[in-house]
């Protein structure tokens, strides 16, 4: 469990202002990180209540993202990643404004200052035995306790999927003996005009893996059953996901883009081009592709989320972005998990995406620019373009 608060710290100079930090503690040990909120005295601290109470829920919401990914994450780490935030592309500042000042938090994750418990609302951990497992919302939170004691790392998957349905419940509890088709259609239809996708598909799998287990409990009615027309997986070339396929000029625009003023960029654009190049690639196929992988300009690699084996022959944009990232001293092909210090998956993740998003607001693009877009982009352009015409002068 970690421990956060916000000090301030006078400067030496007479007249100058001086800065507000925070601190994560951990056990015995602690990292400070130097925030951009500066004051001439203490006052501050209540003059800018507000930045430092939102600061703090961004330092939270980046611990409680990476809490079940990595149990060996170590808290150089973290605070790297919560400067990051605080400082440079804050990935979490929608989700934090959606909840309008007041951060729900929980003790066992960590505990903030006493001066800002007035911005959080705590959610003490509750035990298994004595959680209510006839509402869906209540089941859930059993399943994540009993899978955070496991130390199972689908704990993560099931908290975001049951944030996705109490906005679409409006925080009330739906009785799992009242759990019908119509509910399962409600859902899929407010995913689909909220979220791309890909993202639809991982909320839906994890509903129907829960509610798997819960008829395995009998808890659902006896006459559930998932909706047949609900599909859990992403059909790539299907026309219903042309909306999130980028055309070729705006390709062109995102590759020929300058960003060497920002590496983070720049290194978000680079593999988001690179999967593109290879015929289509989930982001984390991407970040574990080694140099084993690739055997002169073939690359061969298993899909992470079917385990299916994938050969694609490279052309020589996809080699150049290679070779641009080429270092003998890393086995990753791209320096995405293997930095300075080893980086949580879930945590490049966040960073990767927030700098795709931005992007995507520097080109003013339509959608919010993710990741997968590369793989609808790649399906759809294959799919008009008449390859005969190619070899016709």
């Amino acid at each position: 469990m970690f421990s956060l608060s916000a000090r301030f710290r006078k400067s030496r100079t007479p007249g100058v202002e001086g800065t507000v930090y925070y601190v994560i503690k951990q056990g015995k040990s602690e990292r400070n990180i130097t925030g951009n909120i500066h004051g001439i005295d203490q006052s501050v601290m209540s003059d800018a209540k507000e930045r430092i109470a939102f600061d703090l829920m961004t330092i939270y919401c980046v611990i409680e993202s990476i809490f079940q990914s990595d149990n060996k994450i170590e808290l150089d780490d973290i605070v790297e990643a919560c400067a990051s935030a605080i400082l440079k592309t804050n990935p979490f500042e929608e989700r934090i404004k959606n909840y309008r000042g007041k951060y729900p938090v929980s003790y066992d994750i960590a505990k903030v200052p006493k001066l800002f418990y007035d911005k959080f609302e705590p959610k003490r951990s509750i035990s298994i035995n004595h959680i209510d497992k006839s509402g869906l919302i209540g089941y859930l939170s059993y399943l994540i306790d009993e899978y955070n004691a496991e130390g199972k790392h689908f704990v993560q998957s099931l908290r975001n999927t049951q944030l996705s349905l109490l906005k679409y419940l409006k925080n009330t509890e739906k009785p799992l003996s009242s759990i019908s088709h119509s509910f399962i259609s409600g859902y899929n239809t407010y995913l689909s005009k909220r979220v791309s996708p890909s993202t639809v598909s991982f909320y839906l799998r994890v509903l129907r893996t829960v509610l798997k287990r819960a008829e395995q409990e009998n808890l659902l009615p006896m006459s559930f059953h998932w909706p047949s027309e609900i599909k859990t997986t992403i059909l790539r070339n299907s026309p219903t996901t042309e909306i999130y396929a980028l055309d070729v000029k705006t390709i062109h625009r995102i590759d020929r883009m300058n960003l060497s003023c920002d590496k983070s960029l720049e290194l978000a654009r680079d593999a988001f081009m690179f999967g593109f190049y290879a015929q289509g690639m989930e982001f984390i196929d991407v970040a574990n592709l080694r140099t084993d992988n690739l055997k002169d300009n073939v690359l061969t690699y298993r899909r992470r989320l079917k385990g299916k084996v994938r050969n694609v022959v490279l052309g020589n944009r996809a080699l150049a972005i290679i070779s641009k990232y080429h270092d003998d001293n890393n086995d990753y092909i791209f320096p995405i998990l293997q930095r300075k210090r080893s980086y949580a998956y879930s945590t490049v993740k966040v960073e990767i995406a927030a700098s795709l998003k931005k992007i995507g607001q520097m080109l003013n693009l339509l959608h919010s620019l993710t990741f997968s877009m590369n793989i609808y982009s790649w399906q759809s352009i294959i799919r008009k373009t008449n390859i005969t015409e190619l070899f016709i002068s």
